[in-house]
């Protein structure tokens, strides 16, 4: 029996979102751009639709369409809370703080056990200095699912900042037990651990960061300037002068002042 033709349209939404679905699980992103909005011709207010072009568009750091996009999705469908999540990524990205916030409260106000939002959200409130509120959603994020390697980082980042360095080393060594290749958590826990005097321990931790991602500059500098401390001068001038070639400027600086000290001290 043939499909009524009055059916015909669905079905080839439908099958763009296929579509689409598959080309951006090969990486072929415009592809997948173009074939969803073909779909929004055949069925603009689809908010699934709207939804997975802001998302694409947010993923790309098209921020300024994914904003549009994704509001356009909560418009036609206001209890979309993925849409309202990736919402305020987008408007965070953006420096659009206030509303990113309220993008944030109204996926939680949907699903208010999602880590993910939370995460996000903390990360948020801690950039504005909001301290209080950020420690809550961080604790809720951690609690919702232990393994987010992610914000645990976030939240060792913020208890360091508060001084309370034995409360930030148990996050960040859970985060890299969670997410061993997560380089930045290796590169923290390196520091707190040089803090403590532990100077194996620490170069351990900075040259496994640096064996996941050996263009991480703070990586490179720290462990330069822990070899230099303990006098492998050959260790430490390779690893500054990597670091004094980031694009990052202060590590750049704080590289080459090592640098001309090792020379001075020759």
């Amino acid at each position: 029996m043939q499909p009524a033709f009055r059916d015909w349209p669905r079905r080839s939404v439908v099958a763009l979102k296929r579509l689409a679905v598959a080309l951006k699980a090969v990486g072929q992103f415009s592809r997948t751009s173009e074939t969803l909005q073909r779909a929004l011709q055949r069925a603009p207010d689809d908010a699934s639709l709207w939804f997975e072009l802001g998302t694409l568009d947010s993923d790309q750091r098209r921020y300024a369409q994914a904003i549009g996009e994704l509001e356009k999705a909560t418009s036609l469908d206001p209890d979309m809370a993925e849409a309202y999540q990736n919402l305020g990524v987008a408007l965070a990205e953006s420096n659009q703080a206030e509303k990113a916030e309220t993008a944030f409260q109204n996926a939680l106000r949907i699903r208010p056990y999602d880590a993910r939002t939370h995460a996000n959200l903390a990360k948020l409130l801690a950039s504005g200095d909001d301290v209080p509120r950020a420690q809550y959603h961080f604790e809720k994020a951690v609690v919702l699912r232990s393994d987010d390697a992610a914000a645990r980082f976030d939240f060792a980042v913020l208890l360091a900042r508060l001084n309370r360095m034995e409360e930030a080393q148990h996050q960040i060594e859970a985060a890299v037990k969670s997410d061993p290749r997560l380089a930045e958590a290796h590169d923290l826990l390196g520091s707190m651990l040089e803090m403590k005097g532990k100077i194996a321990a620490a170069q351990h931790e900075y040259e496994e960061a640096l064996r996941v991602k050996p263009e991480l500059s703070r990586a490179r500098l720290n462990l330069g300037a822990l070899l230099a401390g303990k006098g492998d001068r050959t260790g430490a001038i390779h690893n500054l002068q990597l670091a004094a070639q980031s694009s990052d400027m202060e590590i750049s600086v704080q590289a080459r002042r090592a640098l001309q000290e090792l020379s001075v001290n020759r």
